[in-house]
């Protein structure tokens, strides 16, 4: 193949455009008065609390503009907490810049406290620098944005004196004023941030998570582009998060253990399923991985005789899945299920064109524009890891730019996986064949559609979310 033929028209980086703006199910749903009301850890929840998620009043000022602790006079507006202001939810969307502080403000109603108790102001987290006042005196200041933390502000409920905090004394309903400044010098900075940046998007490409061997690749031969993977788990360490969460208060009650198996068409999913980042307390999420291959060999070892056994359906819940699960297994099935979420029309007409995009088909490189919104997404679907190097180099000369580019070591995708039984090109080529007849004859076609997989979700909060389904394999 010449690949300079191929990326000819691959399109150079562009200019950013519009943003465009899009809410999951769940944000739609969002009651900006209830948002997380719950105690964070139930197992921890006192007697008496109050839950300051919600609305409050803000401001943006530079750093040095405010001579003393107290927050300026003026308010830029309200925000959503716990959203940042970067966030849509939030109702703000703007981006906090280094040289800027942000002040969040709220009234709040005394607590009554009896005789030796004391009132604790919790933290979950913060941005990197903050400092918290109440009724105009500093009751604590943190850095570090991901580890919650406490100020006891007990000392600090009575306002004093003549100054603005003593008129909020309202007898037995007065109110205290609760101020938060934040600081955060994003990737300025050289503190602890993950993937954080100024500059909107990015970093690009992004590369997909679900090939253990590319991850692999880039941690011992490229380790620059580990910071452009995916956060997005694999599919098999996703559903051994959700398995691990959904019966391990089962076991503890029935004094057993659930035993993972995943049958997998890659024999690099064992080496994953053993990286120290799917272990928790010592166990594997995944207990144990075996190939299509072996699956094979043992049921011809054992005789049996698979025209003989009766046909059943997948146990439910986890039995019902979408197409764009199903077409994960070929080249070009992870890049066509992100542009079935992202596309702004779902309808059946527009998935039907998908099939004769770039994303379907057997070259080793493809290239597809997508256009959602108000810009265009650029996708490079590449197989096989000789492949991929030789796209790595087109986009560190600058000859190609993408925003996304799936990666799959293996010719053909997972359905020609190294555990899986031996085919050439044309067996390869009808086992994707299959994966797209099942898609055609699924229910629903997008995996957010999937009410197994909404109803999970939504007894999640957004932290939980994140803890079982992303992974970072940058190492700080």
């Amino acid at each position: 193949m010449d690949i300079k033929r191929v990326l000819a028209s691959a399109p150079r980086k562009h200019a950013l455009g519009p943003e465009c703006r899009m809410l999951t199910p769940w944000g739609e749903a969002l009651d900006p008065g209830a948002v997380r009301p719950e105690h964070p850890h139930p197992q921890f929840a006192r007697e008496n609390f109050t839950m300051l998620n919600g609305w409050w009043d803000y401001c943006i000022v530079p750093v040095g503009a405010c001579p003393t602790v107290h927050p300026p006079a003026h308010v830029d507006g309200r925000i959503l907490v716990p959203f940042s202001p970067e966030a849509l939810l939030s109702g703000v969307g703007r981006t906090l810049q280094p040289d800027e502080l942000l002040w969040y403000v709220r009234r709040v109603l005394r607590p009554r406290l009896r005789e030796g108790e004391r009132c604790l102001l919790h933290f979950e987290a913060a941005d990197f620098a903050c400092a918290c006042c109440v009724n105009g005196q500093v009751v604590g200041t943190h850095e570090g944005a991901y580890l919650p933390f406490t100020f006891d502000i007990t000392e600090a409920l009575n306002p004093s004196g003549d100054g603005p905090s003593a008129a909020l004394d309202a007898g037995d309903r007065a109110e205290m004023v609760v101020a938060v400044a934040v600081r955060d010098p994003s990737d300025e900075g050289t503190q602890l941030r993950g993937k954080q940046r100024l500059e909107r998007g990015g970093p690009f490409p992004m590369f997909t998570s679900c090939c253990p061997a590319w991850v692999k690749y880039l941690e011992n031969e490229n380790p620059k582009y580990l910071k452009h993977i995916s956060t997005c788990k694999s599919p098999m360490e996703m559903f051994a998060a959700i398995l691990r969460d959904r019966y391990a208060e089962k076991d503890r009650e029935d004094g057993r253990t659930t035993f993972h198996i995943a049958i997998m068409p890659c024999t690099a999913k064992k080496m994953e399923a053993a990286r120290p980042e799917f272990t928790h307390d010592g166990k594997r999420d995944v207990d144990l991985v075996l190939t299509t291959q072996e699956v094979v060999n043992m049921i011809k070892e054992s005789g049996i005789q698979l025209p003989q056994i009766e046909l059943e359906s997948p146990e439910l819940p986890f039995g019902l899945g979408s197409g764009a699960g199903v077409i994960y297994g070929t080249t070009g099935g992870v890049a066509e299920a992100v542009v079935r979420f992202c596309l702004p029309d779902k309808s059946k007409n527009v998935l039907r064109e998908l099939r004769f995009s770039p994303l379907r088909g057997n070259k080793a490189i493809r290239v597809a524009v997508i256009r959602v919104g108000d810009r265009d997404i650029h996708l490079a679907i590449v197989h096989g890891l000789s492949n991929a190097q030789k796209l790595l180099k087109e986009i560190e000369a600058g000859n190609a730019y993408f925003d996304l580019v799936e990666v799959m070591t293996c010719q053909g995708g997972c359905v020609g996986g190294a555990g899986q039984p031996h085919g050439m090109k044309q067996d390869k080529e009808d086992r994707a064949e299959g994966l797209y007849s099942l898609d055609r004859s699924a229910p629903f076609k997008r995996a957010e559609r999937n009410p197994v997989v909404a109803s999970f979700l939504q007894g999640l909060d957004e932290e939980k979310r994140h803890e079982l389904l992303h992974v970072d394999y940058v190492k700080e």
